[in-house]
């Protein structure tokens, strides 16, 4: 497949993330592959009731910076003090050799028994809302949580606490499906 940007190509060789925004979740039967790759998804709603004039300032500056070519988010490296790709890429590593040590010592690759015990609750009380959750998900989230958990606070598989649990909230196919997964989530952790 491909995928264009500004009409080029873009090679997805060596693609480590996907983002996607939409106006809606489409519902149509031929994207339902697609719910369990996007496992974490963030419903907004529109900014102009609260937001107006920052809505006009910012759409007109993204419309002029589109149509004169100009890539603010472009920084010339010495002075970029970003998180860059490849700092991403060494977390993932140094997260994944974590477990790798966890599975080459025979130990389950879980957090402590309360969190997971939480976390397994969790989806069981979120299938029961209606939420779907692949195995897949679970993989996914698991991985989430975990490299939240360390991102924030430097807490690895055995040190991943309750709280870490809080991207659950992001889970739903629907607005009103999302709504009820964030109160769920929230009475189960306090």
């Amino acid at each position: 497949r491909k995928v264009y940007q500004g009409g080029k190509a873009l090679s997805l060789e060596h693609l480590v993330g996907f983002f996607a925004a939409a106006n809606q979740i489409p519902e149509r039967i031929e994207l339902e592959a697609l719910k369990d790759r996007f496992v974490i998804k963030v419903h907004l709603d529109y900014t102009q009731q609260d937001h107006f004039r920052e809505l006009l300032h910012t759409g007109m500056r993204g419309e002029v910076h589109r149509n004169i070519g100009f890539t603010p988010w472009i920084v010339p490296q010495e002075h970029d003090d970003s998180v860059s790709l490849e700092d991403f890429a060494s977390i993932r590593n140094f997260i994944e050799k974590k477990i790798h040590q966890h599975i080459l010592e025979g130990e389950e690759i879980l957090f402590p028994d309360t969190v997971t015990n939480k976390f397994y609750y969790l989806t069981q009380e979120l299938v029961k809302k209606g939420v779907q959750i692949s195995d897949r998900e679970v993989i996914k989230l698991f991985k989430i949580i975990l490299t939240s958990g360390f991102l924030l606070h430097g807490h690895l598989p055995e040190t991943i606490c309750e709280d870490d649990l809080f991207v659950m909230r992001y889970l739903g196919e629907t607005r009103e499906q999302a709504l009820e997964v964030r109160k769920c989530v929230d009475e189960a952790l306090g």
